[in-house]
């Protein structure tokens, strides 16, 4: 056999072993362990197949891999950008895109279940849209923090609203009052997020906002802390005064 014969000979076997139609390999894998991403040639696929299918060429790899890379980086931003957003907000991460009036700053330090009381017209209703809270649509008094929430928040469905009005018992009496005694009950930690301006209407009578405090300072024995912008026990620090009179509010 002449060498050229040889060599020809030798081109034929190695061309049919690796394009042969029934020819199987094993799995093979173009790994990124970065992120974690791969694509992978199965056991038993036809080298013939995986011509028609993917061409393979250097060129393809390059592309392939690339476009990997790049899928890989986009869905691993996608996921980060989530994360922030819900961990800034839901979860109480940061701060709120809106101010509070009462100066509070509300950040990943607020323990889990932490109360917010406030003026809904002035800041509950801002607060309430950043973090997309749930409307409550049926009263337990334990009053639990809605799944994914971090705060606590009363946010009354217009239905349920009407209900009580309609009910005769007073609102407040029946929702907003016991809302107070659950926190108080739990020891949860309450922010106030309006100004004391918030406490009366323009008749002079309290407002919703201004019960609560009347509540906690009356009933309960708490006082505003200015620093922490919080409602606290008066056993927790010095003698403070009371942002309402006692006489104000009778109807607890």
């Amino acid at each position: 056999m002449t060498f050229r014969k040889f060599i020809k000979h030798i081109s034929f076997v190695l061309l049919t072993f690796l394009f042969g139609a029934q020819t199987s390999y094993a799995k093979t894998e173009l790994s990124l362990p970065q992120n974690k991403i791969y694509f992978s040639i199965e056991q038993n696929q036809s080298f013939q197949r995986l011509e028609k299918e993917v061409q393979p060429n250097i060129g393809f790899l390059q592309e392939k891999f690339r476009f990997v890379m790049s899928e890989g980086v986009s869905a691993q931003n996608n996921c980060n950008f989530s994360e922030c957003f819900v961990g800034s907000l839901a979860n109480g991460g940061g701060s709120f895109s809106h101010i509070p009036t009462s100066g509070a700053v509300i950040t990943s330090s607020a323990k889990q279940g932490t109360f917010l009381i406030g003026s809904y017209p002035t800041d509950l209703v801002h607060i309430l849209d950043e973090l997309n809270y749930p409307k409550i649509n049926q009263i337990d008094l334990s009053f639990p923090v809605p799944q994914g929430q971090k705060f606590n928040l009363l946010n009354i469905s217009d239905d349920l609203y009407q209900q009580y009005l309609n009910s005769g018992g007073g609102f407040f009496s029946q929702v907003n009052g016991p809302w107070i005694d659950a926190a108080v009950s739990q020891g949860r930690d309450i922010v106030v997020v309006s100004d004391f301006q918030q406490l009366y209407n323009a008749a002079g009578e309290l407002t919703g906002f201004g019960k609560e405090v009347h509540r906690l300072e009356w009933i309960h024995g708490y006082r505003f802390d200015s620093n922490t912008k919080m409602m606290i026990p008066q056993n927790q620090g010095t003698s403070l005064p009371a942002k309402t009179l006692q006489s104000d509010y009778t109807h607890n």
